[in-house]
């Protein structure tokens, strides 16, 4: 396939492609001089139909000067368009349309119809972005009569989310359809034109960087502008004319076919291949008898009729000046005649305006004089055109991208990514060599719409659940979050997925589809549910970790723990704050497992220093109790030699009191003895002997009158104190000397 695309360098309208008329006229036609001319340097003109009039005989510089002499064929002053607020940047370069008016000076009719060619403000302007190219891209390829979507036109248009309108321009080759699609682009140079006789399209193309427009409500509206082979190309058949209008009717929302001249007979006939449109396209994949076209035209595009090099009144029978929309209408109705040819022509028409409801046409003016300069049309500036071809192209391109609504399927916008599904769907339907299907391909965009929306609520599902499990703010991670916060989140984030699925999906599909959704938000869920459970043990062993580093591993370092009671005590303080602070459901597995180890590691440690302590205390204890035993082993010794001491104790006071008894025995005859004396002395005696005075006289000095054994077992101070005495005195102190020698035998 040969293809040229050149990158945009200059701005606005491009001259006119050259073109040529149908290659089904067979040139056998007189050309008067001002009639439709081809660029290929053949002039043919079909038959003019019955409600048009030719134009006055002439040259068309001499026409041009008769109607701007004649008053009467002018009357109306040029107006001046509204200036229209919209510019197009091509490259770095802003082009505002030009000024002039929008309206055809060819006749006064004509200005009384095309008063109404307003230009509409429109914003516009390129898609910006690496994934657009400013240069023609090939949609749909032929290689060896096989079709194959392009994997550019792939990355392109996955690319436009946006809704999308397609305008394809379909018509004859070498009738300038290129240059017509560089016009509406505001490009000077864009899809290729050549002066030759040989088609410069094959397949379908379309332009890297589409347009964009701004609605008045805001939205943006994608317009993608598509190129389509020539029909009628001496290479190609009619059954692949036929394949191709069928995928530009299929694809697009707006239809241009370009045609040059009039419509007359011939150019109905140039439309044969609408009548195998049924043949080509189905709507159901179990049609069973042929449609009459109006079932398609719910899902046709609207249509524009191009008619370019006209050089006609637009005038009816009776010179009323009709509108170009009318002029179609006529051209349309069905004509009078009973031949073959002219039923074949009536059931096109009678097709063409079952299949296009919407339907309308303009005319525009032959964009130079001189035939030498239309080959190098694509060239020439725009100021070197005539300027009512300048301003009737300005008012087609205003009219087509202000009226080109979004590609719609069954009531479906579509964007780019469904477009390509179309594509797919219907290329491989003729490379299979079956029919176009409009309902299989709606079920396939239904089911791509409901994956597509499945998977886009499934990613926002995740998008959202993801900051519900790892929140953070600005000084870092916040932890896990709750069970119940989680499954909060969930049911309410699983509602809002399904109800951002229920407003995309489309078709009878979308059951299905939310119920592998559904399915699919489980499965995040247990996925996530994981994620909450790993992120909360690893926050809850974290914190019980550096409790139980801050709390008790230093007194188990420096063995402050005595006993269980205190280490008790610091393990419920952490026990404690734990409860406080983790968070998660791993809360509970994780304390139990720590304190299942660190708890038992602790006891382990104060019950293994309480035996070291014990073992320490124990060998002390049997040291003091070996100690001990010694000691009452002396005590017993001892007290045996104190009983011994006692015993002989006890029989020296025995033998003390024996001895009192008979000192006192002794003593007891000693006073009777001396009471006796005592009274005998007291007695009137004799005068006494001399010896008796002697021991009287020794008595009253006080002498001691005792037993000399008695004296001998008395201390010299017990002696002293006897002395001076009564006999009685010293009886009562002798017996009070001896109990108490008595008294310590005893004790003793």
């Amino acid at each position: 396939m040969e293809q040229q695309q050149s990158r945009s360098s200059t701005p606005l309208l491009p001259p006119f492609q050259r073109s040529q008329t149908s290659p089904f006229n067979n040139g056998s036609q007189n050309i008067p001089a001002f009639s439709p001319v081809n660029y290929s340097g053949r002039s043919e003109t079909p038959p003019m139909q019955p409600p048009i009039r030719r134009a006055p005989t002439g040259t068309l510089p001499d026409f041009a000067a008769k109607e701007a002499a004649d008053p009467s064929r002018s009357p109306t002053p040029p107006m001046v368009p509204p200036t229209r607020s919209f510019t197009v940047p091509i490259g770095e370069t802003k082009v505002t349309p030009p000024s002039s008016v929008a309206v055809s000076p060819r006749s006064t009719a004509n200005d009384a119809v095309n008063e109404e060619r307003v230009l509409v403000p429109l914003q516009l302007d390129f898609l910006e972005g690496a994934d657009f190219v400013d240069e023609a891209v090939p949609l749909i390829e032929v290689v060896d009569q096989q079709f194959a979507v392009a994997t550019a036109a792939k990355h392109i248009l996955s690319k436009v989310s946006d809704n999308i309108a397609v305008i394809a321009i379909a018509g004859l080759y070498r009738t300038g359809k290129s240059y017509l699609i560089n016009r509406l682009l505001g490009l000077q140079k864009g899809f290729s034109v050549a002066p030759t006789v040989n088609a410069c399209t094959k397949g379908i193309w379309f332009w890297g960087r589409p347009l964009q427009r701004t609605l008045p409500s805001g939205e943006k509206l994608t317009i993608l502008l598509m190129d389509t082979e020539g029909l009628g190309a001496i290479d190609q058949d009619q059954n692949h004319d036929s394949r191709i209008f069928s995928l530009a009717t299929l694809l697009s929302s707006f239809m241009i076919y370009n045609s040059l001249g009039s419509i007359d007979e011939n150019a109905i006939n140039n439309l044969s291949f609408v009548v195998n449109l049924t043949k080509h396209i189905h709507i159901q994949a179990t049609t069973t008898q042929e449609d009459d076209g109006t079932e398609f035209s719910r899902f046709f595009p609207s249509f524009l009729w191009v008619v370019r090099d006209f050089a006609l009144e637009l005038v009816d029978t009776t010179g009323r000046p009709i509108s170009s929309k009318d002029y179609l209408e006529n051209a349309l109705k069905p004509q009078g005649g009973f031949s073959a040819q002219t039923g074949s022509r009536n059931r096109i028409r009678t097709l063409l305006t079952s299949f296009f409801k919407d339907r309308d046409c303009v005319t525009v003016v032959r964009p130079l004089n001189e035939e030498s300069e239309l080959q190098q049309l694509d060239s020439l500036p725009t100021d070197k055109l005539r300027k009512e071809f300048n301003d009737e192209m300005e008012y087609l391109r205003n009219k087509v991208l202000s009226t080109c609504k979004p590609k719609k399927l069954k009531g479906k916008t579509l964007d780019g990514k469904s477009l390509l599904t179309l594509c797919h769907c219907y290329v491989d339907a003729i490379n299979t060599g079956a029919v176009p299907t409009i309902a299989v391909a709606w079920d396939t965009i239904v089911d791509g719409e409901c994956q597509a929306a499945a998977q886009a609520a499934l990613n926002q599902y995740k998008s959202e659940m993801e900051k519900v499990v790892h929140p953070a703010d600005e000084d870092g991670d916040l932890g896990p979050i709750e069970d119940e916060e989680f499954k909060a989140a969930h049911r309410r984030l699983k509602k809002a997925a399904v109800k951002s699925f229920d407003a995309h999906a489309i078709g009878e599909q979308a059951g299905q589809h939310r119920d592998k959704l559904k399915a699919s938000i489980h499965e995040q869920r247990s996925f996530f549910r994981k994620q909450v459970h790993a992120a909360s043990r690893k926050y809850c062993e974290k914190l019980v970790e550096n409790l139980h580093t801050s709390i008790i591993a230093p007194k188990l370092q420096r063995n402050e723990y005595h006993d269980n009671t205190d280490f008790t005590r610091d393990w419920n303080t952490i026990k404690k704050e734990y409860n406080i602070k983790a968070k998660g459901g791993a809360k509970l597995d994780v304390y139990n497992d720590f304190a299942w180890r660190k708890m038992q590691d602790g006891l382990d440690a104060i019950s293994t220093r309480v035996k070291l302590t014990n073992t320490s205390i124990l060998e002390e204890l049997r040291s003091q109790l070996a100690s001990a035993k010694r000691e009452m082993s002396e005590l017993v010794g001892r007290e045996q030699l104190v009983k011994e001491e006692l015993t002989s104790e006890q029989h020296a006071a025995r033998e003390i009191v024996t001895s009192k008894v008979e000192v006192e025995t002794e003593l007891r005859d000693q006073i009777d003895q001396l009471e006796q004396q005592i009274n005998a002395l007291t007695k009137p005696k004799p005068k006494p002997s001399r010896m008796s005075s002697h021991r009287v006289k020794g008595s009253a000095e006080g002498g001691l009158m005792l037993n000399p054994e008695v004296l001998s077992k008395l201390t010299k101070e017990e002696q002293e104190r006897l002395i001076g005495l009564s006999p009685s005195d010293q009886l009562r102190l002798l017996s009070e000397i001896q109990d108490k020698k008595c008294t310590s035998c005893i004790v003793m």
